[in-house]
């Protein structure tokens, strides 16, 4: 693996006037270091249950095969896809089979994340409406200012491009991650408003296993039951 940052010189062997600049070039290892740490802690959470339902004027059409995921359903019913937001609320009305997939781009602790969420309506299941959801693609690149920062603090190009690959290694990990969830459509409704206008906390976090799911419900996701999928795991 790539050593991130340049090693300080020993003390013992350079002349004593030099200790003032070692200083400070340490302090900037540790403030990079620092940071770095601040952005592996927040990316995961981040990716999982912020990302996709922040607020994006940049949205795009899914065209792919209605059964596309383990969680599809049969029906006669052809699904509606999706343009913006507005349509996939109004389909959440009566639960009308539907598909929205949205990219849009974030800054974070100095990284631009740019991902990609894939919705589904599949239909009532007694009396509420299962909603599926799939974390498409995401991915990671530093911003101008951090790339800056980093070189001024001693890093080269070379060290800068393997950490974003490990990130974004990181990353791919959550890619293709789906799940599903049962819902009462005017609940649904309601959520997804909130979901277009950036305004989204909680989550659901499941133990899963052969047996049973075991889920907690938190914020906004209270309204759901029935989740399942390794979009929810936290094993």
């Amino acid at each position: 693996m790539v050593n991130y940052f340049r090693q300080p010189y020993n003390p013992n062997r350079i002349p004593m006037q030099n200790n003032e600049h070692l200083m400070n070039q340490d302090n900037k290892i540790y403030w990079i270091i620092g940071i770095f740490i601040l952005l592996l802690m927040g990316v995961l959470v981040y990716i999982i249950f912020v990302s996709p339902f922040q607020k994006d004027d940049s949205l795009k059409t899914d065209k792919g095969d209605i059964n596309k995921t383990q969680f599809s359903q049969q029906t006669s019913q052809i699904p509606i896809s999706c343009k913006i937001w507005d349509c996939f609320i109004d389909a959440s009305k009566n639960c009308e089979r539907s598909n929205f997939t949205f990219t849009k781009s974030l800054d974070l602790f100095g990284a631009n994340f740019t991902s990609t969420m894939y919705y589904e309506l599949k239909g009532l299941d007694n009396a509420k409406c299962i909603f599926y959801l799939k974390m498409e693609e995401e991915h990671m690149d530093y911003t101008e200012e951090t790339i800056q920062q980093m070189l001024e603090s001693g890093n080269t190009k070379e060290e800068i491009e393997q950490m974003k690959e490990e990130m974004n290694e990181q990353i791919d990990l959550i890619e293709g991650k789906d799940g599903q969830c049962k819902i009462r459509t005017d609940d649904l409704t309601v959520l997804l408003t909130k979901w277009k206008n950036g305004d989204s906390e909680g989550g659901v976090f499941c133990q899963l296993t052969s047996e049973r799911n075991n889920c907690e419900y938190t914020g906004d996701w209270e309204v759901f039951t029935d989740c399942e999928g390794d979009y929810f795991d936290q094993n």
